[in-house]
């Protein structure tokens, strides 16, 4: 019997391995940089909690702004009397 030929490293391969490698490299990178920048990481976290809340007040300042814009127009629409009368 013969032995299965060996496999080829394709281009694709090769590529995801070099991705691979570099989205490890990366990780280790930014476990280093939180341990030797802990007050960064602090930082940071309170950077994005106050732009989500910022955020979230300003989707609920639009949602009551639209809703009293339809609320007003439903007002609107109810006392206008039609023009051909029925």
């Amino acid at each position: 019997m013969l032995a299965s030929p060996p496999r080829l490293v394709t281009s694709e391969e090769r590529q995801r391995q070099h991705r691979l490698a570099i989205a490890e490299a990366d990780g280790r990178a930014m476990a280093a940089w939180r341990e030797n920048f802990s007050q960064d990481v602090v930082d940071d976290n309170e950077f994005f909690k106050q732009q989500w809340a910022e955020r979230k007040a300003a989707r609920q300042a639009k949602r009551a702004r639209n809703a009293f814009i339809l609320a007003q127009m439903e007002a609107r629409a109810s006392s206008m009397t039609p023009i051909l009368g029925g």
